[in-house]
């Protein structure tokens, strides 16, 4: 439902105010209304084909939401069928195959940090994304060891 109405609100609505609007009027749940804001906000936006950036984009939108705005861009963009099917595999390929696309799947945490680095506040947070992008830029392994080392030899806290 909400890549159909997607859709239809594009060639309906150039005014995201007026969409909104129609939305609230059809009483869709809230979570249906920002899925659908969402995807019209990304319907024309360009999808990287490398699989490290789209990674770095799974970090940022969670993997339901960016599997439907790939189904959008094919639903409303036929002629880039191709290309999209392409994006849609790799993102399938980097869910089955659980590659780290989160702090959640990062082998170590903040008490990991705090524990063998002495590190804490602020720092934690920012070392830990620091490690995250590492590992989706394939700098190091998503394994403990690696990741404290790697956090020991490039980050001055």
């Amino acid at each position: 439902l909400p890549v159909r109405l997607t859709i239809l609100f594009d060639e309906l609505y150039d005014d995201f105010i007026a969409m909104t609007s129609a939305l609230k009027n059809l009483k869709l749940d809230k979570k249906t209304q920002n899925t659908i804001k969402f995807l019209s906000d990304e319907l024309h936006a360009q999808l990287p084909d490398k699989e490290i950036m789209l990674k770095k984009l799974l970090v940022r939108i969670s993997p339901d939401l960016l599997i439907l705005t790939v189904q959008a861009q094919l639903a409303r963009f036929p002629e880039k069928s191709l290309q999209l099917q392409k994006i849609l595999q790799a993102i399938e390929k980097i869910l089955s195959e659980n590659q780290c696309v989160s702090l959640k799947q990062l082998a170590v945490n903040g008490n990991d940090l705090q524990k063998h680095l002495g590190i804490h506040g602020k720092n934690t947070g920012t070392t830990l994304n620091f490690l995250l992008n590492a590992v989706i830029e394939e700098k190091c392994q998503n394994s403990f060891d690696e990741l404290i080392n790697y956090a020991k030899n490039k980050c001055a806290y």
